[in-house]
């Protein structure tokens, strides 16, 4: 009896969402999962800004109720656990269907990377060059530019209030992993989520494609500069909510400052 139970309950469909902010370590976090052969494909399936859910979709569907089919299906692997990629700017552009209520199962993981200055270094670069994981070649310079980063500090900070004030008002408690323990240990932080979603033996496979930090010597000179830029203990930075449109419009004055644009 216990055997039927068990094989019933590996086919039952249940799945998590990874709720984090960009530059968080979200992509490294997906193919980690996506190795093990049973937690999902999570990807960033839900969003509605004209971006594809990976590299692998060119064409990817805008229709909101098509893109939570295609969790439950590409999203899914054969043990019926499912996974996608959550950040707050996806969540605000996909309110039709009520997603949340829409997948069964849904278990939330909140990743979280503690360095929110090299956070938002790494999404000032990638904004530059366009460039968001080692393998994909840059296709503009990255210049220094203290109010980029600055707007995109502030930007992961609000999605990251965002995120936490949504788990409070919702009393979801969701399993916290931060970017620095996933580096350290990557496969005890996918046990981890394999528990959630009652998965044994989940094994990171390295054989498959796991992308690697983009971290170079320019994101810690960008830093100590910054940190001297705005240095003063006598003010408490007060929390801009700029939007994803402010971050992209920066960039272009950046580039075009640069002779990139």
């Amino acid at each position: 009896m216990l055997r039927i139970l068990n094989r019933a309950f590996a086919a039952e469909t249940r799945g998590y969402v990874v709720c984090s902010n960009p530059r968080s370590g979200s992509t490294y976090l997906g193919f980690l999962a996506k190795s093990t052969g049973k937690l999902g494909v999570p990807c960033e399936w839900l969003r509605g800004d004209g971006g594809a859910a990976s590299l692998d979709y060119e064409n990817y569907t805008q229709d909101e109720s098509e893109q939570v089919h295609y969790v439950l299906t590409d999203g899914k692997t054969p043990n019926g656990v499912y996974g996608l990629k959550m950040f707050p700017e996806h969540f605000d552009m996909r309110t039709e269907t009520c997603w949340a209520e829409s997948l069964p199962q849904l278990h939330y993981v909140h990743l979280v990377r503690e360095d929110i200055i090299g956070q938002a270094i790494s999404l000032a670069i990638a904004r530059q060059t366009g460039s968001y994981v080692k393998e994909t070649p840059e296709s503009h310079e990255a210049v220094y530019d203290r109010t980029l980063i600055l707007n995109c500090l502030r930007f992961i900070a609000a999605g990251e209030a965002r995120w936490r004030m949504f788990f409070a008002i919702n009393k979801i408690r969701p399993l916290e992993i931060t970017y620095s323990r996933l580096l350290e240990n990557p496969q005890r932080e996918i046990s981890r989520i394999a528990e959630v979603v009652g998965v044994r033996n989940a094994k990171i496979n390295r054989s498959k494609f796991l992308p690697t930090p983009q971290r170079t010597l320019r994101n810690d000179l960008w830093r100590k500069r910054f940190t001297a830029d705005l240095h003063d203990v006598r003010e408490l930075p007060r929390l801009g909510i700029p939007t994803l449109r402010d971050t992209i419009l920066q960039d272009d004055v950046v580039m075009k400052k640069s002779g990139c644009a």
